[in-house]
């Protein structure tokens, strides 16, 4: 997904990337990061079974690949859509 389709410009998203090797998001949670391909997506971790971790996609519960950085999604709309 690029950002600009989604609204964001790419100044709003700078330096809020964090690093999977500096901390790595709550297991279940669903975050947005960027693999090792540059393919960003909403995703959330979980334990593998050997002791790491993988991300998965949420509705495909497929793995999307090496995992390089992630970030919280922002809140939801305080307002009715």
């Amino acid at each position: 997904m690029v950002y600009e389709e989604i609204g964001l410009k790419i100044i709003e998203v700078i330096g809020m990337w964090i690093k999977c090797s500096d901390r790595l998001p709550s297991l279940h949670e669903k975050v947005l990061c960027v693999n090792d391909d540059g393919e960003i997506w909403v995703a959330y971790m979980l334990d593998d079974l050997h002791g790491g971790y993988e991300f998965c996609e949420p509705l495909d519960y497929c793995y999307i690949g090496k995992v390089t950085h992630w970030m919280p999604l922002p809140e939801l709309p305080k307002e009715e859509l």
